[in-house]
């Protein structure tokens, strides 16, 4: 499982750090884009819920992209 951590830049100028993993299937089934649990409790793109449902999302022949809000690590 490759990560590839990029930034993208929001409308209004702001950058969001988010980590893609990309499966190798020639026709990915879909793109699943993750959300994490509420920075004030620990959350973030590298939560374990987060990181697993990137694994199954893999496992299922599909693209994943989790991101991390404002204001959380570089975000």
């Amino acid at each position: 499982m490759v990560v590839e951590t990029v930034f993208i830049q929001t409308i209004d100028g702001v950058e969001i750090e988010a980590d893609i993993i990309r499966t190798d299937a020639v026709t990915p089934r879909a793109v699943v884009i993750i959300g994490h649990p509420h920075p004030l409790y620990g959350g973030d793109r590298f939560n374990h819920v987060v990181r697993a449902m990137q694994e199954v999302a893999l496992a299922h022949d599909c693209h994943s992209i989790a991101v991390d809000f404002r204001g959380v690590n570089n975000s």
